[in-house]
């Protein structure tokens, strides 16, 4: 362990006076050691350092001013530095923790609201942190602390959208535009998948759920979330003959619960769109969105046999095309059916699309957008 880094850094934050802190330097020099650790002996040890939310709460809960005043002090290590020192940046993670704090907020939205915000500027660096391509599953996080401060940053505009604050609105507005992000997403889901992490981002996570749904259908389209997993197996185990009537290997793929709750937190393709047809509290079926090449992507639908007469395919289509060309501004989307199964075939053409040709035993319908 390089012990000297991790003494400098602690004495650095030991300048700060007043007792009642020492629970949380105490805290913050565990998480720093894990980290240091973890370069040694592998992301197991780096759990350490992941944020230690119940202690930091208690800190919170105990004295928050004092712990708000530890936060502001920590935010402005490294400050004008545009590279910052990877341990200082889990320290402010922890500050970050400190800060979403329900008995901190009131601190935090007075100093929001103030000319001189001391939080504001650390937010904004910390929203413009370009997430890199390496990071692809959780054990690629303990190299990239400054991801838990982006998502810890969004974490906190997340939760004071409704006290529609003038002086964040900017920020509001950055938040927005990166819960888009594919990348971002990604990272959101990847800290919701560890323990530690899950209560903080729960929030987030919900809030970046894809809900398709019009004020004319009772129809709704959720993207498939793990509390879905039963639904979704129980739909699937019950009609798995009708399901594989034309080569469909949907039921194959999803032989027990687990199975369709490891493809929903671990998908194969994180930038395919899967959602549950909804009619109020009943799904009916399920629907995915999966995008190509040339800004186009392939639409693909099942109704479960007890629901089919109703429409459910056509009416949730109707929705996905609108998702598809009206928020992601894709230029085409295309269906595949098997060539002979002719009630999916009028479906599709209800929907305004039209054959196009026939491969592998299917046919290609297309919709293009309209200009």
């Amino acid at each position: 362990m390089d012990r000297d880094k991790l003494d400098s850094i602690y004495q650095y934050l030991s300048k700060a006076e007043g007792s009642k802190r020492n629970e949380i330097l105490a805290l913050l020099r565990t998480r720093v050691a894990g980290g240091l650790e973890a370069q040694h002996h592998g992301h197991e040890a780096g759990k350490y350092w992941m944020p230690l939310n119940s202690d930091l709460e208690a800190v919170a809960n105990a004295n928050p001013k004092d712990a708000f005043d530890f936060a502001l002090e920590t935010l402005r290590l490294d400050e004008g530095k545009n590279d910052p020192d990877q341990y200082r940046s889990w320290l402010k993670g922890n500050a970050l923790i400190i800060l979403s704090n329900p008995k901190v907020k009131p601190l935090l939205i007075a100093d929001l609201g103030s000319e001189n915000s001391q939080v504001s500027p650390a937010i904004e660096a910390f929203l413009n942190f370009q997430t890199p391509d390496a990071v692809q599953t959780k054990d690629d996080l303990s190299d990239y602390p400054q991801s838990f401060n982006l998502v810890m940053s969004l974490v906190i505009l997340n939760d004071l959208k409704a006290q529609n604050i003038k002086s964040i609105a900017g920020l509001e507005t950055k938040a927005d535009q990166l819960l888009k992000n594919k990348k971002v997403k990604h990272l959101i889901n990847l800290y919701h998948d560890i323990s530690d992490d899950k209560e903080l981002v729960e929030p987030l996570f919900r809030a970046i759920r894809v809900v398709l749904k019009s004020e004319d259908d009772t129809v709704v389209l959720k993207q498939l979330y793990p509390e879905d997993a039963e639904n979704y197996f129980k739909l699937v185990d019950s009609d798995s003959a009708h399901l594989s009537q034309h080569g469909d290997d949907t039921a194959s793929k999803y032989p027990s619960v687990e199975a369709a709750l490891e493809s929903i937190v671990h998908p194969r393709n994180p930038d395919k769109y899967r959602f549950g047809i909804w009619d109020g509290d009943i799904m009916v079926g399920s629907d995915n969105l999966t995008p190509k090449e040339r800004n186009r992507a392939e639409l693909g639908s099942w109704i479960a046999k007890e629901y089919i007469g109703n429409r459910y395919a056509g009416r949730a289509r109707k929705l996905l095309v609108d998702f598809a060309f009206n928020q992601l501004h894709l230029d085409e989307v295309f269906c595949e059916v098997t060539i002979g199964n002719e009630p999916s075939r009028k479906s599709v053409e209800r929907s305004g699309f039209t054959l196009s040709g026939e491969h592998d035993g299917k046919w290609t319908f297309v919709l293009k957008r309209s200009n």
